[in-house]
């Protein structure tokens, strides 16, 4: 196992690498172009339409396409220095942690790790592609691209998002199965299921996003409205709001029924241990009273102390997964009420923090991680070999079970 894993991770030290210098590289060689082309094609552009300017249509291409053009340029420059570090950020991050998961042969062994690995790759891919060019769009007050790059960016910022909000639903019921039914959970999280409920997350946004990508159900284009490419209706029909419900009231929905029935059970076992406990009830009820949580079992004293340790992890894994939770809500919801009360136009700077804070989902993950678990701290210092003593300084301590 450990030389699988010492293989796997040499392998994959050389694309991560690859992958930061390629994405600095191309950013770099980019700025420059991008701030002497955008003028240019401004230009071109309002030169072709200028009748159509004039006459002020709601309608026109010009005015969808220079979308942000009255917005106030320090605003729009501040959006875009903004973006451009979290696509630095948000692809260096999650490129170290995929690298450091796989490194790591302790959290191999964990159920939860592949779904963060398929996390962490949804938000490199979202970082280093749709990232760059919403700040594009800020740079240049609009979209002055062909159609078809607008089609690809839609395609791709709807893809990454959607994998990502599905895995992180997976990971939920992951933690809700391991707390709620620790007999079931090493039956129904096997190295084979992990890996369809992987691949499912991916087919599941693939179905999804078929239909407008086909012109089906809608289709991809500039959405004027918003300022940016998004599904737009197509002969009047657009599947925007069912693609909504389905990828973001769904999976909030799971996180609240998980959470509160993670946080009910972990509440009510604590609660009955400390009533026991203070009671004077011997070991052996205790025993029992887990042993009915788990289907059965040996009644050993070993055993109620291998459950009152677990209490103690159960509280770490609810609060990883309640601020996991919190900061999913908190980087959607700004947009999602401004366009619920259509108030995009209203404040500019609102406007482009709202963009940023949905953005920052792609980056914000791997800061958690490292803030909330000591086994993924440890496998982010395993890294480099100047940590090695602090990594087992670490181990040494207390252990607990990774997100």
């Amino acid at each position: 196992m450990n030389a699988t894993v010492t293989t796997v991770s040499r392998s994959f030290a050389t694309p991560v690498t690859t992958i930061s210098h390629s994405f600095t590289t191309t950013v770099t060689t980019l700025l420059p172009f991008l701030a002497t082309e955008v003028v240019q094609t401004t230009t071109e552009v309002q030169t072709t339409v200028g009748i159509e300017l004039t006459t002020g249509s709601a309608n026109d291409n010009t005015s969808a396409v220079l979308r942000f053009e009255d917005y106030p340029r320090p605003v729009l420059t501040g959006g875009f220095v903004a973006l451009v570090i979290m696509a630095f950020f948000g692809v260096i991050s999650n490129a170290v942690s995929i690298a450091a998961l796989l490194r790591s042969s302790k959290l191999l062994k964990n159920a939860t790790t592949a779904l963060v690995i398929n996390l962490c790759f949804t938000d490199l891919l979202f970082s280093a592609l749709s990232t760059p060019l919403a700040a594009t769009v800020f740079w240049n007050a609009g979209w002055v691209y062909s159609d078809g790059l607008c089609v690809a960016y839609g395609v791709s910022r709807f893809f990454n998002t959607g994998a990502s909000i599905f895995t992180v639903m997976a990971i939920s019921i992951n933690r809700y199965v391991a707390i709620v039914k620790p007999g079931l959970y090493p039956r129904a999280f096997t190295e084979g299921n992990n890996l369809l409920v992987v691949t499912g997350t991916w087919l599941l946004t693939l179905s999804l996003l078929f239909w407008p990508t086909a012109g089906v159900w809608g289709q991809f284009g500039w959405d004027g409205d918003i300022g940016t490419c998004s599904v737009v209706p197509k002969n009047g029909r657009s599947s925007k709001a069912f693609l909504f419900m389905v990828a973001y009231f769904v999976p909030a929905t799971s996180f609240v029924i998980c959470y509160s029935r993670i946080y009910w059970i972990v509440r009510k076992t604590q609660r009955n241990l400390r009533q026991y406990s203070t009671s004077h009830k011997s070991a052996a009820f205790v025993a029992r009273f887990f042993a009915q949580r788990q289907d059965g079992g040996a009644v050993s004293a070993e055993k109620v102390q291998r459950q009152q340790r677990r209490i103690a992890k159960d509280w770490r894994l609810l609060k990883t997964v309640f601020v996991i939770f919190a900061v999913f809500t908190l980087c959607y919801l700004p947009l999602l009420v401004l366009k619920a009360f259509r108030l995009l136009d209203d404040y500019p700077g609102v406007q482009v923090f709202a963009y940023l804070t949905f953005y920052f989902s792609g980056c914000v993950n791997p800061v958690i991680y490292i803030c909330m678990s000591r086994e993924y701290r440890q496998a982010y210092k395993e890294l480099w070999p100047c940590a090695k003593s602090a990594v087992l300084s670490d181990s040494t301590g207390s252990q607990e079970t990774p997100v």
